[in-house]
């Protein structure tokens, strides 16, 4: 295990016992055994140990829920169960920083952490979005913000159950009791008038060719604030942040090079910190 990984490991015990803003940097330090000195080596300061903290959660949940992809044994349902198992699997192993960014965190206070998981929330939003239209398609087109609010709902509540009310549940069970409620209002659709609309929710609709060129943009100006931010030697830094610029400049030129796209999304990908961003911008990619 790495030393970022022993930190991570003590930071997460005391958050929990003594609370995130009562453990200090040094006893963080003295419980993984280095000095306070070694604990900057690694962090600027205790928050960007918790944002990395959230952040790994966060990839990890992506990463996984894109190697689920539609196949001859998967139909689209399969998939959106398989994703929601996935989210519901990695809340609860996360469960310990959860508690600590609910209960110390405020939703309505103006902070890093904050504006961090409205980030979060966003992209989970846009995610289930992507997954409820792949699942459903056309049937769901009416009522596709209801669907999203219900599904987000449901699982919200079965996570409160799990992680403050320590209820024990079968995760798979829970995923398919959500995909098939959702498919059960699908199939029910011509009774159902659509309650919401996505001026409502501020979320976007199907991407046009404008949208997803900025979506794009968005993707690669996120790859690279996640570059910059890896401790790395600084030739390996280097080469990976020419990488991405090359990839953003090929990106966005009239004509761009598919062989140099996938070299340098290949490259990138080797840092695991980056895989779930260059997934995003080569979805985007496809569907330009």
């Amino acid at each position: 295990m790495s030393r970022k990984q022993d930190l991570k490991g003590i930071a997460l015990e005391l958050f929990s016992e003594k609370g995130y803003h009562l453990t200090s940097v040094q006893e963080i330090a003295q419980g993984c055994g280095v000095s306070k000195g070694a604990f900057y080596k690694h962090y600027d300061s205790k928050e960007s140990l918790l944002i990395e903290m959230v952040k790994d959660s966060h990839r990890t949940m992506f990463e996984k829920s894109y190697t689920i992809q539609k196949s001859d044994s998967l139909t689209g349902v399969d998939i959106l169960r398989k994703r929601l198992e996935v989210e519901l699997q990695q809340m609860q192993e996360n469960s310990s920083i959860f508690l600590i960014l609910f209960k110390e965190f405020p939703h309505n206070e103006k902070n890093v952490i904050a504006e961090l998981m409205q980030e979060f929330r966003t992209e989970i939003v846009a995610w289930h979005k992507q997954s409820l239209v792949e699942a459903f398609g056309d049937k769901a087109s009416d009522f596709l913000w209801d669907l999203i609010v219900i599904c987000e709902g449901m699982l919200r509540e079965y996570m409160s159950l799990m992680m403050f009310h320590q209820v024990t549940v079968p995760i798979p069970d829970v995923a398919t009791m959500i995909s098939a409620s959702l498919e059960a209002i699908v199939d029910s659709g011509h009774t159902i008038k659509p309650v919401l609309t996505k001026e409502q929710l501020c979320i976007g609709d199907t991407p046009t060719k404008v949208g997803l060129q900025e979506t794009l943009t968005e993707h690669l100006t996120r790859l690279k604030k996640e570059g910059e931010q890896l401790s790395l030697e600084t030739v390996e830094k280097d080469k990976l942040m020419s990488s991405i610029e090359s990839l953003a400049e090929e990106c966005n030129a009239s004509s761009p090079r598919s062989f140099l796209i996938e070299a340098l999304t290949d490259y990138i990908k080797k840092q695991d910190n980056l895989k779930p961003f260059v997934l995003q911008v080569e979805k985007t990619l496809r569907e330009m």
